[in-house]
């Protein structure tokens, strides 16, 4: 009587080889989630990190107003101390409506809100861009020349901030960049180390990297400066 053999192992059974590998990647997965919540305010500060430009700030005797939740309180403080001079608000060409009377011009509330801050009418100095094509660089390099002894502090959010000084590098003539410095502006509701806590410093951290992005890579910012404020992102859902 003869002996059937038994039938060959099936080839899909796991080996203990392999399972022992997808353990140990299972186990480095999970390892690396642990570490990465762990260390999660460490990652995501350092992921804000390129985006500020640690200039320090030097005397000066011209505050521009770029962009920054408190940039107005800072500006008016800073003429109220004596440590400026001046404060230069740079606007759009005006629309037709504006030029014809029927809506405000974009310079008319951002001087009375200084006024309000107690900044006289006289300190507070309108540089108008020409056209759609004009950039706030452009009008600042024009007043520059115009006025060969000023020293300007930039004042800008600071997420903003190494965008604003790439601008600043490619449009300002190599004589007129040591005249010009950042004044970094910290949000009231965030900043570069807790900016994923809120909807404000979460836009902000997403406008930074998009505008950083493409000025590297396109020579443009993300409508020419115009920074957005947060309830701009909550009115476009």
């Amino acid at each position: 009587m003869s002996t059937v053999p038994p039938p060959p192992p099936s080839s899909n059974a796991p080996r203990p080889a392999v399972k022992s590998r997808w353990r140990r990647r299972l186990v480095l997965v999970a390892v690396g989630l642990l570490l990465a919540f762990v260390f999660r305010a460490s990652i995501l500060t350092g992921l804000a990190r390129p985006l500020v430009y640690p200039e320090a700030e030097r005397p000066a005797d011209t505050i521009v107003i770029v962009g920054g939740d408190n940039a107005a309180e800072r500006a008016a403080r800073s003429i109220l101390e004596k440590e400026a001079a001046r404060i230069l608000v740079a606007t759009n060409p005006p629309t037709e409506w504006e030029a014809k009377g029927i809506l405000p011009d974009e310079y008319s509330p951002m001087q009375a809100g200084l006024e309000s801050l107690g900044v006289s009418a006289g300190v507070v100095e309108e540089i108008r861009l020409h056209n759609v094509d004009d950039t706030l660089t452009d009008a600042l390099a024009r007043w520059l020349d115009r006025h060969p002894e000023a020293r300007c502090l930039v004042l800008c959010e600071e997420m903003r901030s190494r965008e604003v000084r790439w601008r600043l590098d490619r449009t300002l003539a190599p004589a007129d960049r040591d005249r010009v410095c950042l004044g970094l502006v910290v949000d009231r509701k965030f900043c570069r180390s807790n900016w994923w806590k809120s909807e404000e410093g979460i836009s902000a951290f997403v406008t930074g990297w998009m505008s950083l992005i493409l000025q590297a890579t396109r020579g443009d910012a993300i409508d020419e400066w115009r920074e957005c404020k947060p309830t701009d992102f909550t009115m476009a859902r």
